[in-house]
């Protein structure tokens, strides 16, 4: 069997309907629709994508300039090639500024990223040092699929303590990341071809990595107690997968009842299929938070365990992993040997160190502090600047919450003239895939110390109020 080409792109094929050149047009069309590519994002280079692809570069090229044309890319002198689509039409807008500054910090309210300002970077030092001097040279270059078994063991030590997901270090295969996770699980599950589930609002770096499995993606509408489960099985009754978010989904901060995970879990069962289960931002819940799915009775069956310490430690640490049922373990070990994305083993080494020396979880119980705090400023300091009335969805203790918006307020535009006086929101409306109409802005407060959340509200506050003064009241029946 052929080794999967891993990209951003899956191959062509020559032999379906259409030219290269069409289909690779229809693909990046796709892309930058459904948000994989997003608004501003500057391409990999001709020369990658023609390898992803498996196509000329010539064929890439004639691509991009048809879909320059169409005005969804922008080229731009000697820095290269841009998303300009923007809300289903050619962005005129500038470039929204990135979530991170020129000195490496964070710009305020970027979401979705571990608080590294907290993280006890001397006690790392020491351990890594300690591993270095102790480390044969053997582990330069030899490395283990599955993953370092001292590792292995540790995350499943930690899983059975904090999560109750009971499992072996056999069952545990650390990645790149929960998005490698995600590929990894539909491929040893078997699923190209199939359907899966996809809470909607959509987080699409998971939907990019089950169509980079052969999956098709389908939006299922979350309501107040999680995905609707009842709508999935009139929208896709035969959908071998699910991925969902229980814990905390992103973008919409939804925690799915004790229900509703049931719910879920029967359906998988009945049908024979899996939950992929991200328990998002679990950490930061407190310690009486409800247990995730993989720890219900027969969860161990039928769902797919992923999480990441990139949300947790420090995103350059690309280490994650997943908890796979044990009728997926040898599937999970020939996926791996096909696809790759094999990890390093000294940082492995000083993660095993870092979970076993007790740093992990203390570095956690003050985050869940810090974050608190910082949760508690960022709405009091809106609360006390904003004039209007605001409404959050479901602000739990974890990284980040959504303010809801009139459903009149351009939240996009909102979000570009944030962007213009140094503040990073996302709009609710780029993660809606449905028919449901809602606006909102993304705020994330776990990664920024307080007195920087009060600047920057101090910042934010007075372009929100101008936007929210010139939203259509609601009318008065």
């Amino acid at each position: 069997m052929a080794r999967r080409q891993v990209g951003l792109l899956n191959p062509i094929a020559d032999h379906k309907h259409g030219g290269l050149t069409d289909q690779l047009v229809e693909t990046l069309r796709e892309m930058i629709l459904d948000g994989v590519f997003e608004p501003g994002q500057k391409l990999p280079g001709s020369r990658i994508m023609a390898r992803d692809a498996g196509v000329s570069r010539a064929t890439v090229l004639a691509a991009v300039e048809a879909l320059t044309s169409e005005g969804l890319l922008e080229s731009r002198d000697r820095s290269g090639t841009y998303v300009a689509w923007r809300e289903g039409k050619a962005a005129d807008r500038a470039e929204p500024r990135p979530s991170v500054a020129d000195d490496g910090e964070l710009v305020p309210f970027a979401a979705c990223t571990a608080p590294i300002d907290l993280f006890p970077l001397n006690i790392w030092r020491r351990l890594q040092t300690r591993r270095w001097w102790s480390m044969p040279r053997s582990a330069l270059s030899e490395y283990q699929r599955a993953g370092v078994p001292e590792l292995r063991e540790a995350i499943a030590t930690n899983l059975r303590i904090s999560r109750g997901v009971k499992c072996d270090a056999d069952q545990v295969f650390v990645t790149t990341g929960a998005e490698m996770a995600i590929l990894l699980a539909a491929t040893a599950a078997g699923a190209e071809g199939a359907l899966a589930w996809a809470e909607d609002p959509i987080f699409s770096r998971p939907c990019a990595a089950l169509r980079a499995g052969g999956v098709t993606p389908i939006p299922i509408p979350l309501d107040a107690s999680g995905i609707s489960v009842h709508i999935g099985k009139q929208i896709a009754p035969d959908a071998r997968l699910a991925v969902v978010m229980p814990s905390s989904q992103y973008p919409s901060t939804v925690t799915m009842t004790a229900e509703r995970k049931q719910e879920l879990l029967d359906w998988a069962i009945a049908h024979d299929s899996l939950i992929i289960e991200d328990d998002y931002d679990c950490e930061y819940l407190p310690g009486d938070a409800p247990r995730p799915i993989a720890a219900l009775s027969r969860g161990r069956e039928h769902v797919i365990y992923v999480n990441t310490f990139g949300r947790t430690l420090f995103p350059s640490l690309r280490l994650g992993y997943l908890v796979a049922p044990p009728k997926l373990v040898d599937g999970l070990h020939e996926a791996r040997r096909l696809i790759g994305g094999d990890t390093t083993t000294p940082n492995q080494l000083v993660l095993c160190d870092f979970l076993t020396g007790g740093h992990f979880a203390r570095h956690m119980r003050q985050s869940r502090e810090a974050f608190a705090v910082r949760r508690q400023t960022l709405m009091e300091e809106l609360e006390k600047s904003v004039v209007a009335p605001l409404n959050f969805t479901n602000p739990a203790p974890t990284s980040h919450f959504c303010l809801n918006l009139p459903p009149d307020v351009d939240d996009a535009a909102l979000a570009q003239r944030a962007a213009d006086i140094g503040i990073h929101v996302k709009p609710l409306s780029r993660f809606v895939v449905g028919q449901d109409k809602s606006r909102g802005l993304i705020l994330g407060f776990g990664p920024h110390p307080p007195q920087a959340i009060v600047a920057a509200v101090a910042r934010f506050a007075p372009l929100l109020n101008d936007v929210l003064a010139r939203a259509p009241k609601p009318k008065v029946a």
